[in-house]
């Protein structure tokens, strides 16, 4: 249960490398799916309240959650945020960009 370890986790927002720069926020509560499976990854989605605000700048900005089915407009600029599962293999610093 990962919401027992809540104090063990941390968001880092506007960072290009993950061990320099960037905001770091503890995080106050994990809300992991009903159903997820560690082992298959399915349902492999939560929700994750911060301990405290995220400064905004010109760097940390909110992204858009899509509100319809379907394939973008042609020639449309799309943000996409990538969690890797990197169990079994070095975590190092690297560029995000």
């Amino acid at each position: 249960d990962y919401s027992n370890y809540r104090q063990n986790f941390y968001a880092r927002v506007g960072a290009h490398n993950r061990l320099t720069s960037g905001q770091l926020i503890p995080v106050a509560e994990l809300i992991i799916h009903p159903t997820y499976d560690e082992p298959r990854s399915t349902d492999d989605i939560g929700i994750i309240r911060l301990a405290s605000p995220i400064t905004f700048s010109q760097n940390i900005q909110p992204i858009c959650l899509v509100d319809s089915i379907g394939e973008p407009p042609l020639d449309t600029t799309v943000y996409v945020a990538v969690l890797v599962n990197t169990v079994g293999k070095a975590c190092r610093p690297h560029p995000i960009a």
